[in-house]
């Protein structure tokens, strides 16, 4: 049987993923890594493209790193391009 899911809830989810920081995640600290957003980040970029729903993103710090390497970098808000 075929299940789907509606693209805004993955993002939704990804971006509450996203958004999390160590003491957020104090529970389970691998969520507040680099790795774990962005393999986030890799996995909501590609169901909005697609889908051909990819409207961007917005940086959730307010003084975001431009290093990949800093989990700074992968703090974001990806945005839905609607229909």
């Amino acid at each position: 049987m075929r299940q789907t899911i509606k693209v805004e809830d993955v993002v939704t989810f990804a971006n509450q993923m996203l958004s999390f920081t160590e003491k957020d995640v104090s529970l389970f600290p691998s969520m507040a890594t680099r790795e774990y957003k962005e393999a986030v980040c890799d996995m909501v970029e590609r169901v909005l493209r697609v889908s051909g729903r990819y409207g961007g993103y917005l940086m959730i710090d307010d003084e975001p790193s431009t290093d990949r390497n800093n989990v700074s970098y992968w703090r974001r808000k990806y945005l839905i391009k609607h229909k």
